[in-house]
């Protein structure tokens, strides 16, 4: 096994309610640690939620959301950790935004055809409620990772190439 030396960056993983965000930033984070990175802190979107109790879908919602994972994924980036991020970041403008002003963030776009999130509907958001907002695609994102066509092991593998590619080992 090679161990990899990573700098320390946000990877903000950004698609649809149930395109695979959580699952392949999990799978993302299981990697680097198996591959010697030692400081990497997943904030995954639900779980966050959760603990700060924003269940408030609206724009502003969405976006004091997105902002508190940002301030707080800034703060463990800032003590050298590789921050994993997943949450919808519907909004492009949003998105435009936090890239401007946040260095070494690298957008992970998990794709996925709508219908097939909809079967995925574990959370049942799309059958309980309209509060879905629909996503903006925009110019962004660093990767694509179409989760529909690839497995989540090709789209790690595809993430890792990326940050090899972009010297962050």
């Amino acid at each position: 096994m090679y161990k990899l030396k990573i700098k320390p960056c946000i990877i903000w993983f950004t698609g649809l309610s149930g395109s695979g965000k959580s699952k392949i930033s999990q799978a993302v984070r299981a990697q680097l640690e198996k591959s010697g990175v030692k400081k990497v802190k997943l904030i995954d979107g639900d779980i966050f939620r959760k603990k700060i109790k924003n269940f408030s879908y609206s724009q502003s919602g969405r976006n004091k959301v997105g902002n508190a994972k940002l301030i707080l994924a800034k703060s463990f980036k800032k003590k050298g950790y590789v921050v994993l991020v997943s949450g919808i970041a519907a909004n492009k403008s949003w998105r435009k935004k936090i890239k401007k002003t946040t260095k070494e963030l690298i957008e992970v776009y998990v794709k996925c055809p709508l219908y097939i999130c909809k079967k995925r509907d574990y959370k049942n958001i799309y059958r309980l409620s309209n509060n879905f907002q629909k996503y903006q695609e925009g110019n962004t994102r660093d990767i694509i990772v179409k989760s529909n066509l690839i497995s989540k092991t090709k789209a790690v593998q595809k993430i890792v190439s990326f940050l090899k590619m972009k010297n962050n080992f």
